[in-house]
């Protein structure tokens, strides 16, 4: 553990040291220690709200419909898998950067040919900066010899981080160095799952290194799924997509089973490691979002309950439009005679809140300990969250 990091470590928990001080036998090594645990109570906290999905369809149209994130990490398709490098990085990475916060970074791995390189610096990065061509290098892999040129044993990673972006948390400077010399996944040992899938110790090392649990995180190229594995892992919320034609979204992994329907596009939403195939309507906004994702990583609907799902999420969004609006105004309004009288947007408030009630019984979500949801009236609802002593899904 370098001074670096056991420097930020004591400065994000003050409250940690200044109880550890006073105790007999106090050392600064005790008091890192209390830290650490105090952190690791914090990210299993954040841990326990995030729902990584997965979609299945075309990059930039997957691109616009999503909210900025922390950290932009993906692994496109190379120049041997399209016709034309140049126009494919210009058409996708702008709008990937672009969805990348002022305190977020970027990585995104590309090919060592030359033409590759060429397309993808050329790519301007206005409100990112671009920090470092980083390298990935392998010796574990050989293939044919080259007879004129050098054999290619590594692969560039493009590093862009914003303006306010914090430090790196890289407690060993070791894994600042621009050159990761970690070996490919091997077919051999059963983890090797397509020929430009990246190792999972580099995809670890990167999302760690940027990322705090609760934040998210975007791969608009998902192929065999090893970046959302590991953000998973790590319980940062992670969205990937995957642009159809290149490497299927989840293949299986060894001891693992993903669905996937190639014949449709798919949302799939894991959670706790299971899946519901569903995709988000566009129009939701982040609450209206939030409440899709979570009900369809719980359960699988069928399509009129999908229907009564998106009434809901339009509701809630529309309650949180409100709510916004009435942070900052006061409850009571002047009335057409001068008298006070209650904020209209209360009576608007009330009257949703109701309608979704109604919509919440009509989707009949099982409560804990049902296999199959029913609908209930309010009272019969309460008595069953009593009977099972604890809270159900509205």
């Amino acid at each position: 553990m370098d001074r670096r990091y056991r420097e930020r470590l004591l400065a994000d928990y003050p409250d940690i040291v200044k109880r550890e001080w006073p105790k007999p036998g106090f050392t600064l090594n005790r008091a890192i220690t209390a830290c650490r645990f105090a952190r690791s109570e914090r990210e299993k906290t954040a841990a326990a709200e995030t729902v990584p999905v997965v979609e299945y369809g075309d990059a930039c149209s997957w691109l616009a419909e999503q909210d900025d994130c922390d950290l932009l990490l993906t692994d496109p398709p190379y120049s041997t898998d399209v016709p034309d490098v140049q126009m494919f990085a210009s058409e996708w990475l702008p709008l990937a950067l672009k969805k990348v916060k002022p305190a977020g970074r970027a990585y995104v791995c590309i090919g060592a040919y030359p033409a590759e390189l060429r397309a993808y610096l050329s790519v301007p990065a206005p409100d990112l900066t671009l920090a470092n061509v980083l390298v990935w290098t392998y010796r574990n892999t050989l293939g044919p010899s080259p007879g004129l040129d050098y054999k290619l044993n590594w692969q560039a990673i493009l590093y862009y981080r914003g303006p306010d972006a914090p430090p790196l948390d890289s407690p060993k400077m070791t894994e600042q160095f621009s050159v990761a010399d970690i070996n490919a996944p091997d077919g051999r040992l059963g983890d090797r799952l397509d020929a430009w899938q990246k190792p999972a110790e580099l995809a670890e090392r990167f999302v760690r290194h940027a990322t705090k649990p609760g934040q998210l995180v975007l791969d608009p190229f998902a192929g065999t799924g090893t970046f959302l594995v590991e953000a998973a892992r790590l319980r940062i919320v992670t969205e990937c997509g995957s642009l159809p034609g290149w490497a299927p979204c989840w293949r299986p992994r060894p001891g693992e089973t993903y669905p996937r329907d190639a014949n449709r596009l798919f949302l799939a939403a894991w959670h706790h490691g299971s899946m519901a195939a569903r995709r988000a309507p566009s129009g939701l906004g982040t609450a209206g979002r939030a409440l899709w994702r979570a009900v369809n990583a719980e359960f699988g609907l069928a399509p009129h309950e999908s229907a009564i799902l998106v009434q809901c999420c339009r509701v809630v969004d529309r309650l949180d439009a409100i709510e916004a609006e009435l942070a900052g105004a006061p409850l009571t309004v002047e009335g057409s005679t001068g008298q006070p009288r209650a904020h209209p947007l209360l009576a608007e408030w009330r009257m949703q809140a109701r309608v979704l009630e109604s919509l919440s019984r009509a989707l009949s979500i099982p409560l804990p300990g049902e296999d199959v949801g029913r609908r209930r009236s309010p009272s019969a609802r309460e008595a069953a969250v009593a009977r099972w002593g604890r809270g159900g899904v509205a």
